[in-house]
């Protein structure tokens, strides 16, 4: 689906598309075929979805002409990674973040590209996953691809937006004896994967998930190995 444009201060801004995948808490039983949404509107876990084409509740759409925004993220060859906590505690993994972003995008050969990560809580995930699932509870990750760019676009190209739950993260890592960064590249690896097209709903496309989960992680991920 190719996503809408709009003018913003005299910049072409691109819309994202709607949202594709459904988004699921690690603390819900793992199902067959669970990881992808219907077309029809929704994010998945760790997966795709899209923010509100009229409203940006997290203040994910970005004016800032490209050279400032680079200035501020740090532009490297694989692109742009754009990495923001509304949560206090979040902003110490920022940097962490980014760089893990860079060196799942370098191993996965990706370039030029746009990437942006935003760190919120419970109550701010549970919004997103209400309003594109249907299922009003939090959950930990979403991702919201952002769709092709526009014929005749230059520059990198926007992936779109992965969103992590800080609060379920601290949660899923002590029940399950991980650290906070382990728990953060997980939900990241699995939210990257998703907006570059991977899904998990047929066996196939799970082992390659979770295969691509464990050459980027070193361990398994989120996806379960089949």
């Amino acid at each position: 689906m190719h996503p809408r444009s709009r003018k913003t201060n005299g910049r072409t801004r691109t819309r994202r598309s709607r949202p594709t995948g459904a988004a699921r808490s690690r603390s819900e039983p793992r199902r067959a075929g669970d990881g992808v949404a219907p077309r029809r509107a929704t994010p998945t876990r760790g997966h795709r979805a899209l923010a509100p084409p009229e409203s940006d509740p997290f203040g994910m759409w970005d004016a800032t002409p490209r050279a400032e925004r680079i200035a501020r993220t740090g532009r490297r060859r694989w692109g742009v990674v754009e990495v923001r906590s509304e949560v206090a505690t979040g902003r110490r993994c920022l940097r962490r973040l980014r760089t893990r972003a860079a060196a799942f995008l370098a191993t996965l050969e990706i370039r030029d590209v746009e990437l942006s990560i935003l760190l919120t809580d419970d109550p701010g995930i549970r919004t997103l996953n209400r309003e594109w699932r249907r299922k009003d509870r939090p959950t930990d990750v979403l991702s919201f691809p952002a769709g092709e760019p526009p014929p005749g676009s230059t520059g990198p190209r926007h992936l779109g937006d992965v969103i992590v739950s800080l609060d379920t993260a601290r949660r899923q890592a002590r029940a399950h004896g991980r650290s906070l960064n382990d728990e953060l590249d997980l939900y990241l690896a699995h939210g990257l994967l998703h907006l570059l097209g991977h899904d998990h709903h047929r066996r196939r496309d799970a082992e390659r998930m979770a295969a691509l989960e464990a050459r980027l992680l070193g361990r398994p991920g989120m996806v379960p190995p089949r």
